[in-house]
């Protein structure tokens, strides 16, 4: 039988998945806190209201999550296609997008789209460091603080 697939077929080096990314960063958060919050990488469908069209199989949703609490907060999701790129920001929170230089009005919500890994960890870096996100980690972090008391 002739083999007729190419000679080099192996994954590109130092390629990650974006949900690989998200996972690491989450576990670092974690790290950071003592791992009080961490930030947690659930696979979902999309929010319904998408004015896109979004048929990517890989979709997940970024909570920053109090372990003692029980509480997550659902930062924004992402969606990519099976090549990983370009990847789908969505943020469902008005504050953010505002913060962000992202909003879209409120009639529906509207992706941001990072073309390769470098965009990706770009806006990544952004959300995490934005006030709203730092605001949502300190609260946590108190809210924990007062329920140890």
């Amino acid at each position: 039988m002739d083999d007729l697939w190419p000679k080099d077929i192996k994954g590109e080096s130092g390629l990650k998945a974006p949900v690989a990314i998200l996972r690491e960063q989450g576990a670092l958060l974690g790290e950071r806190t003592k791992n009080i919050v961490i930030g947690e990488v659930r696979p979902v469908n999309l929010p319904t209201g998408l004015n896109l069209r979004l048929t990517h199989p890989f979709s997940y949703d970024f909570c920053i999550k109090g372990t003692a609490l029980g509480y997550s907060y659902s930062l924004f999701f992402i969606s990519y296609p099976i090549t990983l790129y370009p990847v789908f920001f969505i943020i469902d929170d008005d504050d953010l997008n505002k913060e962000l230089g992202f909003e879209h009005g409120r009639t529906s919500l509207k992706a941001i789209k990072a073309i390769n890994e470098e965009k990706f960890k770009d806006y990544l870096k952004r959300i995490f460091n934005s006030e709203k996100s730092r605001r949502i980690i300190s609260a946590i972090l108190a809210q924990t603080e007062q329920s140890t008391i």
